[in-house]
């Protein structure tokens, strides 16, 4: 038995003995059972999802409470659900830390079985160790928006120089199509341009 479980039982027995002289007082004849509740963790972080389960509720409605002390007062109960045993009495569920509880407090489960009214067993006290949620991991930058690609630049050189040859001095263009310039006359001989 774990030192926290060993520290449960004891504060289960102490506080069943506070129940069972209220019910003796009520003129019950002896008190009411302590025995073993079990879930499937003993700590995790708020909002912590646990399977709780017992024994010995034949017939009845087994309650679960969370608490903030270990003591049956019913104002230190933060949160509580019911379950519906088998015909064994068997009974397990799923019971859920709640978000608002802060890492380190105090917290405890403990639970009972009803039978028309009368609580006929209580489930010993155990302390829940409440942690700290786990840190997120880093987030991964977001990828750059689409970007158009660039501009093709027309046929040329790399500077995006047109490939189209400029005009020569004493020359023209036509369509885009260099001409030459006209003949310079021959001295001498008038009619003759080349």
């Amino acid at each position: 038995m774990t030192t926290r479980r060993m520290a449960g039982a004891l504060v289960a027995a102490a506080s069943a003995a506070t129940l069972a002289v209220g019910a003796i007082g009520a003129g019950a004849q002896t008190p009411p059972p302590i025995i073993s509740m079990s879930f499937s963790t003993e700590a995790g972080p708020p909002g912590s999802h646990v399977t709780v389960s017992g024994t010995q509720c034949s017939g009845g409605v087994a309650t679960v409470f969370g608490r903030n002390r270990p003591t049956p007062d019913p104002s230190n109960v933060v949160t509580s659900v019911t379950f519906t045993p088998d015909q064994a009495g068997n009974w397990t569920g799923d019971f859920v830390i709640p978000a608002d509880i802060k890492p380190n407090d105090q917290f405890f489960i403990s639970g009972q079985c009803t039978v028309d009214k009368t609580v006929i067993t209580f489930y010993d006290f155990l302390p829940f160790n409440v942690t700290e949620p786990p840190t997120p991991p880093p987030t991964e930058p977001a990828p750059p928006a689409d970007v158009p690609p660039p501009a093709t630049p027309p046929a040329g050189d790399a500077s995006g120089a047109s490939a189209t040859p400029m005009p020569q001095a004493g020359s023209s263009m036509a369509g885009g199509v260099p001409m030459a310039a006209p003949a310079t006359p021959v001295p001498g001989e008038p009619t003759f341009t080349g």
